[in-house]
C-alpha cells in the first residue's frame, strides 16, 4: 500500500490543457486561440529587440548570480512604481507604499490574496466573466468567491456592474482589470472609472487590480486611468503587476505587487508580513527577468524603443480586430460584432454554445477556450480565411 493511495488525478488546467491537446493536434490547418501569449504574423512569440538589448548589457556587467533580497530587486520596483503610477505621483507618495518583486502578476495575485486573508474577511469578489485563474486563487487561498456583473454577450453593462457593486459590504476586496479585460476586451472609461472610485470610497470597498497587460490597450498612460485616479484619490488599495506581456517575459515570471495605505506607519509592518509569505513559499524571486525590465526602463533610449516595439503590437491587433468583425459582419449580417472593434488587447469574448466550440474544435482544429474567450493574435494572413469559413459554418449564436 502507497501513501500517496488516496491521490486523485486533478483535471487539467482549463487553457493550458487544452493547449497540450493543440499541440498533440496533428492537423496541418490547426489554429490556437488559446492562451494569453502575443503572436506575430508567423504565429510566433517573439523575444523583443530591446529585451535582446537590455540583456547584452546586463551580461557585460554582471559580476553574480546570488541571491536577491527576498523582496526583490529594489531598481526594477522603483522603476515599475514610477510606470504604474506615474513618475509625479510615484515620487511623492512612494514612502505609504509596498512595492515587492514577485513571480509575474499569478504570484502577486496569491501573495496578496495569503496576506490580504489574514487580515480580513474571507471572501473576494470578481467579475462576471473573469480570467479563470482570479477564482482558482482565491479558492486555493481560503475565500469564498463572488462575482459582480460585467459583460454578456460580448457588451459590458456599466449600470448593472454599479448596481452589483452598490449591495457589497463594507471592507470588501474586490478585484479590477484596469485595461484589455480578460476574457473580454472591454475596458471601462475615464468617467465610469470616476464613478468607480466615488463608490468605493463610499462604500469602503478595497481595490486590487490586476494589471496584466499594461501597453496592450490603448497606449502606457491610458491603459493604467483607473489604477492612477484611484490613487490620487486617497484609496488604500493594492497593484498586481505583469511584465510577461508587454515585455515580451512570459518564461522570465517577472512582476510586482504594490500596497498603497493611508499612512506609511503602515507600511514596515506590510512589508514585513509580505517577506515572511515569500520567504516560506519561494524564499527569493528570480533575479534575469527583473535586470532586463529595470535595464530598458532606467534608460532612456531603451524606453523609447521599448514604447516603439509596443506600439506596433497594439496596431496590429487593432488591424485585426477590425478586420475580424467587418468580416464577420458580411458573413452573419444579424450579428452585432462591434464588441471586436471595440474591444483592445489580445481578447475577444464569443456568446458560443459549448457544441459550437466542440465543433470549431473536433472539425476544424480551431482552439478557443471553453468559455468562448479567443486570443486574437492567433489569426493572420494565412489562416484568417480558413477561420471566417468556419465560424460562418457555425450559424453563430442561433
Amino acid at each position: 500500500m502507497s501513501i500517496f493511495d488516496s491521490v486523485s488525478l486533478a483535471p487539467p488546467d482549463p487553457i493550458f490543457g487544452l493547449d497540450a491537446a493543440f499541440n498533440k493536434d496533428p492537423r496541418i490547418h490547426k489554429v490556437n486561440f488559446l492562451v494569453g501569449v502575443y503572436r506575430d504574423e508567423e504565429g510566433k512569440t517573439p523575444v523583443m529587440q530591446v529585451v535582446r538589448k537590455a540583456e547584452e548589457a546586463i551580461l557585460q556587467k554582471e559580476e553574480s548570480k546570488t541571491y536577491l533580497p527576498i523582496d526583490g530587486n529594489r531598481e526594477f520596483v522603483w522603476q515599475i512604481g514610477k510606470l504604474v503610477f506615474g513618475e509625479e505621483f510615484w515620487e511623492k507618495e512612494h514612502f505609504r507604499m509596498c512595492g515587492v518583486q514577485t513571480l509575474g502578476a499569478t504570484g502577486a495575485l496569491r501573495l496578496f490574496a495569503d496576506f490580504f486573508k489574514q487580515e480580513n474577511p474571507n471572501k473576494v469578489w470578481v467579475s462576471s466573466p473573469t480570467w479563470l485563474n482570479h477564482i482558482a486563487i482565491f479558492r486555493r487561498s481560503g475565500y469564498e468567491v463572488e462575482e459582480y456583473f460585467y459583460c454578456e454577450k460580448g457588451f459590458l453593462d456599466f449600470d448593472r456592474l454599479v448596481a452589483d457593486l452598490k449591495k457589497l459590504p463594507p471592507k470588501s476586496l474586490v478585484i479590477l482589470q484596469p485595461n484589455s479585460h480578460n476574457p473580454t476586451g472591454m475596458d471601462l472609461n475615464e468617467s465610469e472609472w470616476k464613478i468607480l472610485s466615488q463608490l468605493f470610497l463610499k462604500k469602503q470597498l478595497f481595490p486590487f487590480f490586476d494589471a496584466a497587460y499594461h501597453g496592450f490597450g490603448r497606449d502606457l498612460d491610458k491603459d493604467l486611468f483607473g489604477v492612477r485616479y484611484f490613487a490620487e484619490q486617497g484609496h488604500e488599495m493594492a497593484v498586481a503587476y505583469s511584465c510577461s506581456k508587454n515585455f515580451g517575459l512570459y518564461g522570465e515570471r517577472v512582476g510586482a505587487l504594490f500596497v498603497l495605505a493611508f499612512s506609511a506607519k503602515f507600511i514596515e509592518n506590510i512589508r514585513s508580513q509580505m517577506k515572511v509569505l515569500i520567504r516560506t513559499n519561494y524564499s527569493n524571486p528570480p533575479k534575469h527577468g527583473s535586470f532586463i525590465v529595470s535595464e530598458v526602463l532606467s534608460s532612456k533610449n531603451l524606453k523609447e524603443e521599448w514604447r516603439e516595439e509596443l506600439e506596433k503590437i497594439r496596431k496590429r491587433m487593432f488591424v485585426l480586430r477590425t478586420n475580424l468583425a467587418a468580416a464577420l459582419k458580411i458573413c452573419c449580417p444579424k450579428i452585432d460584432f462591434t464588441f471586436i472593434e471595440n474591444g483592445v488587447g489580445l481578447f475577444s469574448l464569443f456568446n458560443l454554445q459549448e457544441k459550437q466550440i466542440k465543433k470549431l474544435v473536433d472539425e476544424y482544429g480551431i482552439y478557443l477556450t471553453k468559455d468562448g474567450r479567443m486570443n486574437l493574435t492567433g489569426l493572420n494572413e494565412k489562416n484568417f480565411s480558413y477561420v471566417l469559413r468556419a465560424f460562418s459554418d457555425l450559424s453563430l449564436y442561433e
